[in-house]
């Protein structure tokens, strides 16, 4: 990567955390569309596949506080990596459990608290390790860029999401997001 230089906001490491999440991103939203979708498909009501939208957010409210301490007090970049391994793998047991139809509601809301969880340590961990990555004059650039690729991750995820589930149905999403979250975290 030789084109990258000191004085941008195009460092090695902010280019690899950049692409990392990018990646991890699109996975994210491909994976809560393909799972809302699975949840309606097994069930019927639309009030369980809500109920697992709702689980989702509920261990992410309660333990954001603490991680974002533990994103201050320990190594930003392990939390990363371990975050998106941790992700990785739940995912691929997500998508053994769909691919031989073992599915239940129960593991279906364990699976979406534990990933509820690594995300609560993920994001407070990629923000504060921006600054960290870049000049402190490339800072806002850097912020931007970040921003930039979470929302075009939303717009494109929802699309691919939806077109996935149908074309090659909850296994193979769930085993495409498990791999783009280990590769991330390599």
């Amino acid at each position: 990567m030789r084109w990258i230089k000191k004085d941008t906001v195009w460092t090695k490491n902010f280019f690899l955390i950049w692409q990392g999440q990018l990646i991890s991103s699109l996975g994210d939203i491909i994976y809560n569309i393909a799972l809302g979708f699975w949840v309606y498909d097994l069930t019927g009501s639309t009030i369980l596949m809500g109920s697992v939208m709702a689980i989702a957010m509920l261990p992410r409210i309660l333990i954001l506080p603490f991680s974002g301490v533990a994103a201050d007090r320990l190594s930003r970049k392990n939390i990363i990596i371990l975050s998106d391994f941790f992700r990785g793998i739940l995912m691929l047991v997500l998508a053994i459990v769909s691919a031989f139809g073992l599915a239940e509601l129960w593991i279906i809301y364990v699976g979406v608290m534990l990933m509820s969880i690594c995300n609560a340590f993920f994001g407070p961990a990629m923000l504060s390790i921006i600054p960290e990555l870049v000049p402190r004059s490339r800072l806002m650039k850097a912020n931007s860029l970040y921003s930039m690729t979470t929302t075009i991750s939303d717009i494109l995820g929802n699309a691919i999401g939806g077109l996935m589930y149908v074309l090659v149905g909850p296994p193979v999403v769930f085993t495409i997001n498990g791999i783009s979250y280990i590769v991330s975290a390599v």
